[in-house]
C-alpha cells in the first residue's frame, strides 16, 4: 500500500461536503476491491489454467508472482517521478480501463505467452490506484477523519481477495461452466470483470478533482544521505516486512492448489471455501493487529511492530504448517483459518513501523520506496520459489509441502532480521 503524501492538512478548506468526501472514500475502496480482485483471480484459477494451457507449477508461480511485480513496481517508479503534476482522477480512470482490459485479456488469452503479457500489463496499470487515490482523499478529509476515510480504502484490498476466491468460485459453477464448458469456464470469470468496472467508470466520470495544498518534498540528496544514515534499521525493517508478506501472498497463491490436488476438492469448491475463510478471518486479524499495537504502544514497549511481527510470523508459520501438511480436510481447514487470521494480524505492524522510522518530510518517499521492495520481493520470488520446489523436487502432490518449506525459510529469515534491528526509535 503506497502512503500518503504530506499534506499540510490545516491549510486546506475542511468539511465543505462531508456525506460527498465519503462517497468518494467508499468510491475508492470499491476500486481497489475490483483491483485486488483481479489480482487474485489467477491464483484461484490456477489449476484450471494449467490444465488449458499446459503450465507448469514453475511458470504459475511466475505468473502469479513475478510476473505482476517486476511491472507493478516499474508503475509505482514512474508513476511517483511524475505524480505530483499528474491528475489524480484521470490516472485513477485510465488505470481502471487499462487495468479492466488486461484482466479481459488474460481470459481471452490463447497461450501462456499471451496470458503472461496480459498479467504484466495488469500489474503496470494497476501501479497508479494507491497512490493517486490516497493523496486524492488527503485533499479531502480533515486529519481527525482522514485515519478512518484511509481505512475504508484499504479495507477494499481484503473484500476483493475474498471476491476472487469466494466469487470467483460461485461464477465458476453458476455462469462459468455451463456458458463456456468444463475446460473454459475460467475464461468467463475474468471476462465478467467487465461488469463492475463500467459501473465504477461511470461513477468516476461524475468525480471533479479539487485542488489540495502543495506538498513539502525534501531535497533528493537529503533522502539518501539519511536513508544510508539509518540503513541497519531500514533494511532489517524492509527484510521482515518483506518476509512476513512472502509468507501472505505465498499462502493467497498456492491455497487453491494445495486444497485441489491434496484434499481433492473441486475448483469451485476449494475457492468458495477459502473466500469465505479469508472474508472472516483476515478484517478480524487487521483490526486485532491495530488494538495489539496500540496496547503495547501504552505500555511503552520500544517497538512494539517488532513484537507483534515476530509472534505472528511465528504462530502464522505453524499455522501454516498445519495447512500445508494436514492429512484430513478438517485440520487443514483449521490450519488455513488460524495462518489468515495470524498473518493478517502482523500487516499493521509492518505498515506502520516505516512510519515511526522515518521523518515526518522524508515519509512519503521512505515508504515508497519501502512498498517497491516489499512488492518485489513478496510477489516476485514468493510463488515462483514454491512452484520451482513442486515442480523440480517435491512434485505436485506435495504442493503444500513446498509451501511449508517457503513460509519456513521466510519465518527465519525475518525472525534473524528483526533480532539484527537496533532498539532505540530512530532519531528524524
Amino acid at each position: 500500500m503506497t502512503p500518503l503524501q504530506d499534506v499540510p492538512l490545516a491549510s486546506l478548506e475542511r468539511g465543505r461536503d462531508p456525506a460527498g468526501s465519503w462517497r468518494t472514500a467508499l468510491l475508492f475502496s470499491a476500486l481497489n476491491c475490483l483491483a485486488f480482485c483481479d489480482r487474485m483471480m489467477l491464483a484461484f484459477l490456477a489449476p484450471a489454467i494449467k490444465t488449458a494451457l499446459g503450465v507448469s507449477d514453475t511458470m504459475l508461480g511466475a505468473l502469479v508472482g513475478t510476473a505482476f511485480a517486476l511491472p507493478n513496481v516499474l508503475g509505482l517508479v514512474l508513476f511517483a517521478s511524475i505524480g505530483a503534476a499528474a491528475d489524480r482522477l484521470w490516472a485513477v480512470r485510465l488505470s481502471l480501463v487499462a487495468g479492466t482490459t488486461a484482466s479481459v485479456l488474460c481470459g481471452l488469452a490463447p497461450s501462456v505467452g499471451a496470458l503472461l503479457a496480459a498479467r504484466m500489463a495488469l500489474g503496470f496499470s494497476q501501479a497508479p490506484l494507491t497512490p493517486a487515490a490516497a493523496t486524492h482523499l488527503a485533499g479531502l478529509f480533515p486529519a481527525d477523519r482522514l485515519g478512518r476515510a484511509t481505512s475504508v480504502f484499504t479495507s477494499g484490498a481484503t473484500l476483493g481477495r475474498s471476491i476472487a476466491f469466494l466469487g470467483g468460485g460461485i461464477v465458476l459453477a453458476w455462469i462459468g461452466l455451463p456458458l463456456l464448458g468444463t475446460q473454459d469456464g475460467w475464461r468467463a470469470v475474468f471476462v465478467l470483470t467487465l461488469l463492475p468496472s463500467a459501473i465504477l467508470l461511470a461513477l468516476l466520470l461524475r468525480m471533479r478533482e479539487r485542488p489540495t495544498a502543495p506538498t513539502t518534498q525534501g531535497r533528493e540528496p537529503l533522502l539518501w544521505a539519511w536513508m544510508w544514515s539509518q540503513r541497519r534499521a531500514l533494511g532489517t525493517h524492509t527484510l521482515s516486512a518483506a518476509m512476513a508478506a512472502l509468507v501472505l501472498q505465498s499462502v493467497a497463491a498456492w491455497t487453491t492448489t494445495v486444497l485441489v490436488n491434496a484434499h481433492h476438492l473441486p475448483l469451485a469448491q476449494a475457492g468458495s471455501l477459502y473466500g469465505t475463510i479469508f472474508l472472516v478471518c483476515a478484517p478480524l486479524g487487521h483490526l486485532g493487529g491495530g488494538a495489539l499495537l496500540d496496547m503495547l504502544h501504552r505500555r511503552g514497549s520500544v517497538r512494539p511492530h517488532r513484537i507483534l511481527i515476530a509472534a505472528c510470523m511465528s504462530a502464522g508459520c505453524l499455522a501454516v504448517m498445519l495447512f500445508g501438511l494436514a492429512a484430513r480436510l478438517d485440520h487443514a481447514i483449521l490450519g488455513l483459518g488460524c495462518a489468515t487470521f495470524l498473518l493478517s494480524v502482523g500487516v499493521p505492524a509492518w505498515l506502520t513501523g516505516i512510519q515511526t522510522l522515518a521523518p515526518p518530510r522524508l515519509r512519503t518517499r521512505v515508504t515508497s520506496l519501502f512498498m517497491a521492495c516489499v512488492v518485489l520481493i513478496a510477489l516476485g520470488f514468493g510463488p515462483p520459489v514454491v512452484g520451482v520446489l513442486s515442480d523440480h523436487g517435491l512434485g505436485s502432490a506435495r504442493i503444500g509441502e513446498a509451501l511449508t518449506w517457503v513460509v519456513g525459510a521466510a519465518t527465519l529469515i525475518s525472525l534473524l532480521a528483526l533480532a539484527a534491528q537496533p532498539n532505540k526509535r530512530v532519531a528524524p
